[in-house]
């Protein structure tokens, strides 16, 4: 399943190859930057019909286009950094009794679904929660008695609400 070029790039490069799925998984951004379009038509259109006055800026059309824009802006951020923050791989070094072997028994106890294992790669899935539909967990294994532990979110969903930290959190339980 795992071709040798993508481990090793994974390895490398400590995140995922971009591909089309993370190209369409940016689509969501449309919504933030469409509130941070609105804001500065709402600045323009202050300006030009005479809500926002040139020596009156404490009125209240200016403060919502303000905070439409500094919330676009900010939501257009908080969606970029999830997202890339979601291919990136987190290293763990692995205990001198466990081998990557053995990480597979050690991930079925806390209720994840093993989807594929292989000689340097182990795919699970975690259960649906509040913030998620459930996400893929990746485990590469690393050199030096070390794995790399990736988790994205499974489907159409672009993010999550760093279940990549609860999950990685998870699985450094019970290995250490």
């Amino acid at each position: 399943m795992f071709k040798s070029e993508e481990i090793e790039y994974i390895k490398t490069n400590l995140k995922w190859k971009f591909n089309w799925i993370d190209f369409i998984r940016y689509f969501i951004i449309i919504g933030p930057i469409g509130i941070t379009f609105i804001a500065c038509s709402m600045f323009y259109g202050g300006f030009k019909f005479g809500h926002i006055y040139k020596d009156n800026f404490m009125n209240p059309f200016f403060f919502t286009a303000l905070c439409g824009f500094l919330l676009g802006l900010f939501f257009t951020y908080y969606t970029i950094k999830r997202i890339e923050t979601e291919k990136k791989f987190h290293i763990l070094k692995l205990p001198d009794n466990i081998s990557f072997t053995d990480v597979s028994d050690k991930v079925q106890t806390i209720k994840w679904t093993i989807i594929s294992k292989e000689k340097n790669v182990i795919q699970a899935s975690t259960k649906i929660s509040l913030f998620s539909w459930g996400e893929r967990v990746t485990i590469v294994k690393g050199n030096n008695n070390t794995i790399l532990i990736n988790s994205q979110p499974f489907g159409r969903q672009p993010f999550t609400f760093n279940r990549d930290k609860v999950n990685f959190k998870k699985l450094k339980d019970i290995l250490t």
